[in-house]
């Protein structure tokens, strides 16, 4: 679904602190929103999504500090959006600590000195003011073996793992993207993203298994994440390894491992939860 959202006042050179000012905002939930309605105005090309977007954002209740994701739909549009977070913006790298200002300025230098890290196909880069963070992120996706950028919305919310969080707003053309299937407050597998059942395919997807309890205790029904990533780990083992030599009996090994550890703690929430 797209709703074409009225087209907001060009950016002024504004900061964050300003705009907070001018809106009243005191609350963390205010100060999402007025940021969200600042980010709006930004000259990038890229798009808003994240939790910030999700029915019931509560940041006081959910106990966690509110962050805002901005995906850029380019290296040049990261390096812009650092530049105008930084020095337009007036807000702090980090999120909020002198460590993770530390680490952010150390992440900014290798940028700008080495270009993007490409083995890994996201890059994020947090900003903080007052309480609230904007992460700038540019992402990739593997095509034929290489790393190719997403450069629209819809390319960045079929990159996503569940269904909840598929939404967006198109910061260039003003268009709210809701991609979302079913029950909004229940989260499935995005049914735009391929399933591979590859051993290290499985790994990174079971990783993101601290997101599936995140979102529960925020009030999602995240459960049939859980036993889609149950699912996934018992595919993969039952397959076992495919090739004979030492190298991939090494990894499938290692592989196995952490699957077995990692299914145990998944089948012990979900069945903990499952009659919830």
């Amino acid at each position: 679904m797209l709703r074409i959202e009225k087209e907001p006042a060009k950016y002024d050179g504004q900061t964050m602190a300003e705009r907070f000012m001018e809106d009243g905002a005191t609350t963390l939930r205010e100060k999402v929103a007025s940021a969200i309605e600042l980010a709006k105005t930004l000259p990038i090309d890229g798009c808003i999504t994240g939790s910030c977007l999700l029915p019931g954002f509560d940041p006081e209740g959910w106990g966690t500090v509110p962050d805002i994701d901005v995906f850029v739909f380019g290296e040049d549009e990261l390096v812009h959006a650092i530049d105008l977070a930084r020095y337009a913006l007036k807000m702090v790298p980090g999120s909020g600590t002198e460590r993770s200002r530390q680490q952010e300025e150390w992440k900014l230098a290798r940028l700008r000195q080495s270009g993007l890290n490409r083995k890994l196909g996201i890059t994020t880069y947090k900003f903080w003011h007052d309480g609230v963070i904007l992460n700038f992120t540019f992402k990739q996706r593997k095509f034929h073996g290489r790393w190719v950028p997403i450069l629209d919305t819809p390319g960045v919310l079929q990159s996503f793992d569940m269904s909840i969080v598929m939404q967006g707003y198109d910061i260039r053309h003003h268009v709210m993207y809701d991609m979302r299937v079913g029950d909004p407050k229940v989260a499935t597998p995005n049914p735009l993203r391929d399933h591979d059942c590859v051993m290290w395919t499985v790994a990174k997807w079971v990783r993101q298994f601290d997101r599936v309890v995140k979102y529960y205790n925020r009030g999602f029904d995240t459960r049939p994440m859980a036993k889609f990533y149950l699912d996934m780990i018992d595919g993969c083992i039952e397959a076992g390894c495919l090739f004979d030599s030492e190298e991939s009996q090494e990894a499938f090994e290692s592989f196995s491992s952490e699957f077995i550890e990692k299914r145990a703690a998944i089948a012990d929430w979900y069945d903990e939860h499952k009659e919830d």
